[in-house]
């Protein structure tokens, strides 16, 4: 005879997809929190009076800008690492893949705007 499989309670089945829907979710609204964040990183235009794209904007009014965006990107991604890290937590190993994912995603935007202020910094010019 061989051992008895080891029985799963219902609500741990229940338990670890909630977390791992709520990962993949997270995952799928990253494209609308990237488009709220760049409307976002827009609002400062109308409190201060820069033009945009006009170049003469001071580099700590990028940084707001870049912040602001930064931000609001870092809302699904973190969400979607937490559920993915809950999810393994709570027994799936498959909760690994949103989290790698997500984490991928935010060191990869965290290095284009770190590359883009080099840019700026060495050439003295805007971006754009």
């Amino acid at each position: 005879m061989s051992a008895p499989a080891e029985q799963i309670a219902p609500a741990d089945v229940t338990r670890r997809r909630g977390y791992l829907a709520g990962a993949w979710l997270s995952l799928v609204l990253v494209p609308v929190f990237f488009f709220l964040g760049f409307a976002a990183a827009h609002l400062p235009y109308l409190i201060w009076p820069y033009e945009e794209g006009s170049g003469e904007e001071p580099l700590w009014f990028g940084g707001i800008t870049t912040g602001i965006f930064m931000l609001i990107l870092a809302i699904p991604l973190a969400l979607s690492a937490w559920f993915g890290l809950r999810a393994v937590r709570a027994g799936t190993a498959w909760g690994w893949l949103p989290t790698i994912i997500a984490a991928s995603a935010a060191v990869l935007v965290l290095a284009v705007n770190v590359i883009g202020l080099v840019v700026l910094l060495v050439s003295g010019t805007p971006l754009g």
